[in-house]
């Protein structure tokens, strides 16, 4: 052979197996540690973004996954609940496949479906019926044609004992002194009351606006805004020993010339309503068509005059050992009549609705049983530690209009702390069981039919004729005297 052939060795093949796997692993070693030698290789490692390299294309690709993963989680985070229901709206919905059920509405739109909850809207013109409003909803305040007031603004039945308003405006004990409940008044208006007080001033919300004192005096004029008035003053004065049953608070500045009783009621029509009456129907109560009055202005009216009747009215019947003291300070009319005997009775016979008994009660006293149309109304103790004058010892105001009569009955027994019972009560029989009536407050409320339009005697109750007057503006302003057992209707107010 030649040399050639002598420096040849031919490998065996596990060798050729071998050689053939390390040019594998080389060139692989190659493409992936190419270095800076492979152009293509070192453009993959490189990011053109922000200009890094890379040791390796897997590297470059896991930042791009890992950078993927951080700006979803940001766009979740910045993408809420509310903004995925705002960009969905009902046309975005298949109405087949997405039907809307109470379990999609509020509470609040559930209950006004249902009717519990008053829906917030206004009516539309004309679209409210008569059958819409309950019996007896629309009161006179809230109409434009008519209007029922009380000349008498202060309520003498509602006064709270013992309480005066003092300098700063505050509520506080006074002994002696009255304070009216919350009295309501126009803003900016003047008033005047008989006796002055210090007085408050209270908005809408029944918040005090300001205080004026006493020493402003008896005509007042109302701040802006003022819709209550509260006011004190001493009710033991003078020698009256209780002011408050003849206080009289009226709009304007002159008093009337008698006591009007905070009940009586003035009926005005206003806003021109007149004009608005007349060519009504036959039976309807109306002007005809020359603005005369008809005797059916008022088919059936509700009229309410009050009335008191002291210890001496005639209508009471006192059967027993009663005294008649007169002269008595600080009783009503300075009058009572008294009995300390068991079983002696005084009956009063009234025609209204109800009435109110006033005693004075004592550490002396007894007890009684009450009687309405000679049903027992249960027995009432009449002992006080001190004496005290004019007290309210019974009431009822449910009675169907008619005549009724009230009987007061002196018991036996007494209150063991009575002044003369002994501890063992052996002298109970013998003892003294007082009982005073002061006077009676009878409630008068009637449905009357009025047939004619002048000043007429419509009834007669205990010897007081109640009224009935009907005029315009300056005829009523031109009587002198205003008789507080009428009630007087002003024509066009």
């Amino acid at each position: 052979m030649s040399e050639w052939g002598d420096a040849i060795r031919v490998m065996n093949a596990s060798e050729v197996r071998d050689a053939i796997a390390v040019f594998a692993d080389a060139c692989a070693n190659l493409i992936i540690n190419a270095g800076e030698s492979n152009a293509e290789i070192v453009v993959g490692r490189r990011s053109n973004v922000t200009g890094q390299n890379f040791n390796t294309i897997g590297q470059r690709i896991d930042g791009i996954d890992s950078q993927f993963i951080i700006i979803a989680a940001q766009l979740l985070s910045k993408l809420s609940k509310s903004d995925i229901q705002n960009l969905i709206g009902f046309a975005d919905i298949n109405k087949n496949l997405s039907k809307i059920d109470q379990t999609m509405l509020t509470d609040a739109l559930l209950q006004q479906i249902a009717g519990t909850t008053p829906v917030n809207a206004t009516p539309a013109p004309g679209s409210l019926t008569t059958d819409r409003y309950a019996d007896g909803s629309v009161i006179a305040k809230k109409t434009n044609f008519i209007d029922i007031r009380t000349e008498n603004l202060f309520n003498k039945d509602t006064v709270t004992v013992d309480k005066i308003i003092d300098s700063s405006g505050t509520i506080v004990n006074g002994a002696g002194n009255v304070l009216s409940d919350f009295t309501p008044v126009e803003s900016s208006t003047t008033y005047t009351s008989k006796y002055i007080g210090n007085r408050n001033y209270y908005d809408a919300s029944q918040v005090k606006i300001s205080t004026e004192l006493y020493s402003v005096g008896k005509t007042l004029t109302t701040p802006a805004n003022t819709k209550f008035i509260r006011y004190s003053f001493l009710n033991n004065y003078g020698g009256d020993p209780n002011r408050s049953l003849s206080e009289m608070f009226v709009k304007g500045s002159t008093l009337p010339s008698e006591y009007i009783y905070y009940s009586n009621p003035i009926i005005d029509f206003k806003n021109g309503y007149t004009e608005k009456m007349k060519n009504m129907p036959n039976g309807y109560a109306g002007l005809d068509s020359n603005g005369v009055i008809p005797t059916n202005l008022l088919d059936k009216c509700s009229i309410s005059v009050d009335y008191i009747a002291d210890d001496t009215n005639a209508n009471f019947d006192y059967v027993g050992t009663w005294q008649a003291d007169t002269g008595k300070t600080g009783w009503y009319g300075e009058t009572r009549h008294g009995s300390s005997k068991t079983n002696d009775s005084v009956t009063f016979t009234f025609t209204g609705t109800g009435i109110k008994l006033y005693d004075a009660t004592s550490n002396n006293r007894g007890k009684i049983e009450i009687f309405i149309d000679n049903i027992s109304q249960g027995i009432i103790d009449r002992y006080s530690s001190t004496e005290m004058l004019q007290q309210l010892a019974f009431e009822i105001d449910s009675l169907t209009y008619g005549t009724h009569t009230l009987k007061a009955v002196i018991q036996y027994e007494v209150n063991p702390n009575h002044t003369n019972l002994l501890p063992d009560q052996s002298n109970l029989a013998t003892i003294p069981k007082w009982f005073f009536v002061d006077y009676v407050h009878v409630y008068n409320i009637q449905e009357k039919t009025f047939t004619e339009v002048s000043q007429t005697v419509i009834e007669s109750n205990n010897g007081i004729n109640l009224k009935f007057w009907f005029g315009n503006q300056a005829e009523y302003d031109a009587i002198p005297v205003k008789d507080s057992n009428t009630a007087y209707l002003i024509e066009g107010v």
